[in-house]
């Protein structure tokens, strides 16, 4: 499998733990430098991502995505694309339509995402 596979691969299985709430597959796919930007400019690190994932608060029912571009130098890969997410975070819809890029880094045998940045898409 050649790395653009691995990671075509890798962000599936990260959509699949996404949905549902596989703590343990992020946990493996979460890089312990992983950063996290928020549509408001928030930033947080892989303990509190695991957090809100595990909290009960957090639904996401859907999940798609679409228009996915790799681009890898060396050990380091970079994926944008759009997702379409359905669900709550408590009373708060998360129903939207964002733009993201997340960075993915060999280490350990594995790719793992070390940085996120998403931006709420208005449509």
């Amino acid at each position: 499998m050649d790395i653009e596979q691995q990671i075509f691969k890798a962000e599936n299985d990260l959509f699949a733990a996404i949905l549902n709430k596989n703590l343990a597959l992020l946990d493996n796919l979460y890089d312990e430098d992983y950063v996290f930007t928020s549509t408001q400019g928030e930033i947080w690190g892989k303990e509190k991502a695991l957090a809100d994932f595990a909290d009960p608060r957090l639904s996401i029912e859907g999940l798609s995505v679409s228009e996915l571009e790799v681009v890898v130098r060396q050990d380091t890969a970079v994926v944008t694309g759009f997702a379409h997410v359905e669900g709550r975070e408590g009373d708060n819809p998360l129903t939207g339509k964002y733009r993201f890029t997340r960075t993915w880094r060999f280490s350990d045998s594995n790719w793992r995402v070390i940085a996120v940045q998403t931006s709420h898409i208005d449509s």
